[in-house]
């Protein structure tokens, strides 16, 4: 029972992040707030409604830009795999009788069960590589509140769920290397598989770690198969898919020549090849740098990570590093040659999102390394605190939402008496601030259950058997 009682103040923490993170994007959850999770959610309801993966009947929420074009048909431009996976929210909530607002609202709860459970993995993976309870906290917590997925785990995007299922595979990838399981890998192949369904330019990451585990036990054909059957399986919805609306299951809304992407507003994204064509000098710095989005000028607590990544590889050693380290340096300098300016690259860090949560892992040994220097730590929370607030700002500022007529209103009002817009301006951006709070108030109860559940019986232990108490190394 050691090891169990070991893990209680893990699996406490977890829940407690776990809330914090669901709470935050139920809070945001503003159903659909632009064309291209309207382009999900066509395609959500042409499947529920029309039985059909033409968008057709449903082409409005896409708003005429989201969609592609094949033999006379319109159908959604997003990889399939989020509406797929949004499908059955999208049921439950018509069968309560939701109306269009509300089933809007219940898809967009994947993103932010899929966010939450990015931030649980974030903290998961940092404690399977040796990272102390503050710093994997720091880690999750980095991801949850100071990174681009903050905002794309409260609406129907792709970003969260890709983010959750990357650092499924990592996790899952990372205890292959302590114990072998069928289970275990008919799972990581699945999560590779589907994954990129979800978000195509998680290719790469995925041959990368299915690559590294496979090749462990490449003479082991028994220890192959549910590995290669897990990926069968989770690529199989995507290319029925593709296979369905697009005539073959490798055929994608970006590379037929007579599918209009963006509605063909935009020839430049007419074709993978096209989309990425960019300056990778311009791209690589606008990823980090832009004004627009990039990753570093607004989550700033990212450059603790990078001042201690030496120090990090260090502990991760040759192979843990190919599998937590690898996949995001990929996933950036490909990301730095896509070109479609209009989507917000080559300056949007959105584009990094399903490799955010090992991106935000440094920070976690970051805080490990300035715990007990006051001034650094002091730094460290500022730096942390800053990235949040810029967060929060950047959401409100309208980048999902259009907030200029609420300026204009508060030009209007500022004269007299601004609390009535004031008032409605926050019921606007924060749309469900009961049900946030009882997500939050019933996860961190039930943590706090946990935590002293476990903290109760390790006391009982220290006293039978001289066990030590939660804080001590083995509970680190």
């Amino acid at each position: 029972m050691a090891p169990l009682r070991r893990r209680r103040p893990d699996r406490a923490l977890a829940l407690a992040l776990f809330a914090v993170s669901a709470a935050t994007s139920v809070l945001l959850d503003a159903g659909l707030v632009c064309s291209n999770d309207g382009a999900h959610y066509a395609l959500v309801r042409a499947l529920a409604e029309d039985h059909s993966a033409r968008i057709d009947g449903q082409l409005g929420y896409a708003q005429g830009i989201d969609y592609s074009e094949h033999d006379g048909h319109a159908y959604s431009d997003r990889p399939p795999g989020t509406a797929l996976a949004a499908l059955p929210f999208y049921l439950v909530a018509r069968a309560l009788g939701a109306s269009d607002a509300g089933r809007q609202f219940a898809c967009a709860l994947l993103a932010a069960l899929a966010g939450a459970l990015a931030t649980v993995l974030t903290y998961l993976i940092a404690r399977r590589l040796g990272l102390s309870l503050a710093g994997a906290t720091a880690a999750a917590l980095a991801l949850a509140l100071c990174t681009p997925v903050r905002t794309y785990s409260s609406a129907l995007w792709n970003h969260a769920p890709a983010a959750a299922l990357t650092a499924l595979t990592v996790w899952l990838a990372l205890g292959l290397e302590e114990k072998r399981s069928s289970a275990r890998l008919l799972a990581l192949g699945g999560a590779a598989g589907y994954v990129v369904g979800v978000d195509y330019s998680t290719a790469l990451s995925s041959v990368l770690l299915v690559a590294l585990v496979g090749w462990r036990w490449r003479r082991d054909l028994g220890a192959l198969a549910p590995l290669v059957l897990g990926c069968a399986l989770g690529l199989a919805p995507a290319l029925a898919y593709h296979t369905i609306a697009f005539g073959g299951p490798f055929a994608t809304p970006y590379q037929f020549h007579n599918l209009r992407y963006h509605g063909g507003v935009f020839a430049n994204t007419r074709s993978l090849r096209a989309m990425y064509g960019g300056s990778f000098v311009e791209g690589f710095f606008g990823l980090l740098g832009s004004w627009r989005a990039g990753l570093l000028l607004y989550s700033p607590i990212l450059f603790s990570g990078f001042l201690v990544l030496p120090r990090f590889l260090r502990l991760l050693g040759r192979r843990r590093a190919l599998m937590v380290v690898a996949p995001w340096v990929l996933t950036l300098l490909v990301a730095a040659k896509h070109v479609t300016w209009h989507g917000g690259a080559p300056h949007d860090a959105r584009y990094l999102s399903a490799v955010m949560p090992l991106f935000c892992l440094p920070v976690g040994l970051a805080l490990d390394r300035v715990h007990d220097h006051l001034g650094w730590l002091a730094g460290f929370g500022a730096l942390f605190f800053l990235s949040a607030t810029i967060q929060v700002v950047k959401h409100a500022a309208g980048w999902m939402r259009d907030v200029q007529p609420w300026i204009v209103a508060f030009g209007q009002t500022l004269p007299g008496d601004p609390g009535p817009t004031a008032r409605a301006f926050l019921a606007w951006l924060f749309p469900h601030p009961i049900a946030a709070g009882c997500v939050l108030g019933l996860g961190l109860s039930a943590a706090a259950v946990l935590a002293r559940y476990g903290a109760s019986e390790l006391e009982a232990a220290g006293g039978r058997s001289g066990a030590t108490a939660i804080g001590s190394p083995t509970t680190r």
